[in-house]
């Protein structure tokens, strides 16, 4: 063969290779918001770190002036001079805000993470697992000060640096030296400084003041009064908060004898205070931890009277965490709650919505057949009737009697949910939306699949097991592989451990035959569709290319994701409810059809 031919066959090979990663590069984003966990002021902003990165508010009318993505989940922010210092899950990113809140990006700096961050202009403390880093306003690295103990809470008065350690106390720095120049005597689990006093949320102890001049306790106030978690503290005025229930007001101008307001229901994670302003954001909790935002990522209270805080404003978004979804590649369904959501995703880089459907108790996960869709998650199925998409119906309701974690699946004619506490089960659902009983087996599921009459559910994340549910529920076999997920092609059943991802022939589905196994990190969510698996984990999306299950392999896709809770796989497409946002890749594909006219009403005779 002439070489000039044997270079042209192998371009069209590397661009067949190409063709699949550069389809499914092209992305897009629905639903992009925050859920604040931090704040920081400076001047005339409050400054919101809310995971999917920063958001800037005006101090005063709270409208909002810019927002900007980190690259990875952003954690928490401090001030370094005129410059905003990200804390990351991947390290540290540098903005500048300028006088009208807008924010520029000026670089990061991959490395070490951590929980806490604080600044006091010149110097950066960041805390993580081994103890605290100091960097110089450049985030250039000037020392370590190992800890073997939680760091909780980081503040600064001048170039002495306060560290709340968990079990230990608060051991005072030389940020410069990182010599230990003194210690609070303080179990705190969060501090704030405000002149020469130090304030700590100590628990069920209460609010504790110190004159820093001396180290000394001045006061102890509302000791078995709550649970105190979080402390801010600014002219003469102290709050603390017991997360995601309420926040208390204190008038400290006399730090020996601290003025309280009654308890204030508030869902709060993050608070922060400016003169007489407090500004606090939080999510709610149900009792299976089960997290709703408010859509308030910051209010403002006035509290200059501090027996009589009053609420003077509030910024509002979309809320989140967005949780789950699946999709078939024209559609995607999604957890968002309150609400269940539509989303045209045939245009990978403009997803719209075009229906959504309040559910009150709304589960997390989601799974679908193409016209039937479950919610889960949580020992509850609810079936979603979107026989018309534009119309979505809550059709019934399934009750477990089970808790959390749990697991579901669409069968041919049936559902199955599944938990570690109540068991395995197989039902349906009457036309008047009760649910009906089929058939349970005795065991503890963990993650739930189906192909056919066969049905794989992992047990205590120890074996696989195999039921047949073509009449009831009848156990078959077990695969001695411990397993932490499952996922299914047409053809392939895939058994992810925490180790490697097993593959299995299921041409006879309820005798499968492993193939192959192929290491794999453990973390982040998984699923499958057509000739490939994907791993949504540490930032990025993984492919596990199938075309010969005998011999897998795994390709870098260049796809983002921050805090991927569910990935799905269809049509093409891989979406993920990515809990700041849903994402969405893969090539354009059919738009959906169009909405059915709607039904007049015959006219009476």
């Amino acid at each position: 063969m002439p070489f000039a031919r044997v270079r042209s066959v192998r371009r069209l090979v590397l661009l067949l290779l190409l063709i699949a990663p550069c389809a499914l590069a092209q992305s897009g984003v629905w639903g992009l918001r925050g859920i604040t966990k931090r704040f920081v002021l400076r001047e005339n902003v409050v400054v919101a770190v809310d995971g999917r990165g920063v958001a800037v508010y005006d101090a005063t009318t709270l409208a909002k002036l810019d927002a900007a993505e980190t690259r990875a989940e952003s954690l928490d922010a401090a001030f370094a001079g005129a410059t905003l210092i990200v804390l990351t899950r991947d390290g540290l990113e540098r903005f500048s805000v300028a006088a009208d809140g807008r924010l520029t990006f000026l670089s990061s700096h991959e490395g070490a993470s951590g929980t806490r961050i604080a600044s006091n202009g010149e110097l950066v403390a960041v805390a993580g697992s081994n103890g605290v880093r100091i960097h110089g306003e450049d985030l250039r690295l000037i020392g370590i000060w190992p800890q073997a103990e939680r760091v909780t809470a980081l503040a600064w008065r001048g170039d002495a640096l306060f560290a709340a350690v968990q079990g230990v106390g608060v051991p005072v720095l030389d940020g410069t030296t990182l010599e230990q120049i003194g210690y609070v005597a303080e179990n705190a689990l969060d501090i704030a400084v405000d002149g020469d006093f130090l304030y700590s949320a100590s628990g069920s102890v209460g609010l504790a003041i110190y004159d820093l001049t001396t180290l000394q306790l001045v006061s102890r106030t509302a000791g078995g009064e709550g649970f105190f978690q979080l402390v801010a503290a600014s002219g003469g005025r102290a709050v603390t908060a017991e997360i995601s229930k309420s926040i208390r007001v204190f008038d400290v101008s006399s730090p020996a004898a601290p003025r309280a307001s009654a308890p204030i229901a508030q869902a709060v994670d993050a608070i922060a205070v400016g003169g007489a302003r407090l500004f606090v954001s939080g999510s709610s909790f149900d009792d299976d931890h089960v997290e709703t935002a408010t859509g308030i990522p910051v209010r403002a209270y006035d509290i200059a009277q501090a027996e009589a805080p009053r609420v003077l404003g509030e910024a509002h978004d979309l809320a989140g965490p967005l949780s789950g979804a699946a999709t078939d590649g024209t559609l995607a369904y999604v957890s968002d709650p309150p609400f269940f959501r539509v989303i045209d995703v045939s245009t990978t880089t403009a997803p719209r919505e075009f229906a959504s459907l309040r559910v009150d108790g709304i589960e997390p996960f989601v799974k679908s057949d193409g016209t039937r869709v479950i919610l889960y998650g949580t020992g509850s199925v609810q079936f979603i009737d979107v026989t018309n998409p534009y119309r979505p119906r809550l059709a019934g309701t399934y009750e477990s009697l089970g808790r959390p974690p749990s697991a579901a699946a669409i069968a041919r004619n049936a559902f199955i949910e599944g938990n570690m506490f109540s068991g395995f089960h197989l039902f349906d659902f009457l036309p008047d939306g009760s649910s009906r009983f089929i058939a349970g087996i005795k065991t503890h599921p963990v993650d739930i699949v189906v192909s056919g009459d066969a049905a794989y559910y992992i047990v205590e994340q120890q074996t696989v097991g195999i039921a047949d549910i073509s009449d009831g529920a009848r156990p078959v076999k077990a695969i001695l592989i411990p397993a932490v997920q499952l996922a299914l092609t047409d053809h392939l059943l895939l058994l992810r451990s925490l180790t490697a991802v097993h593959v299995f022939s299921i041409a006879d589905p309820f005798d499968p035959v492993e193939l192959s196994a192929a290491p794999l990190e453990r973390g982040g969510v998984f699923a499958a569709g057509g000739d490939a698996a994907w791993v949504a984990a540490r930032g990025t999306i993984v492919r596990m290319d199938l075309a010969n299950p005998a011999s897998p392999s795994f390709q870098p896709t260049g796809m983002r994701v921050v805090a991927p809770a569910q990935i799905a796989a269809g049509g093409g497409k891989v979406v993920v409810a990515d809990r700041y946002a849903l994402r969405v890749f893969g090539p354009n594909g059919p738009p959906p059809a169009p909405q059915p006219p709607a039904r007049r009403r015959a006219a009476r005779p």
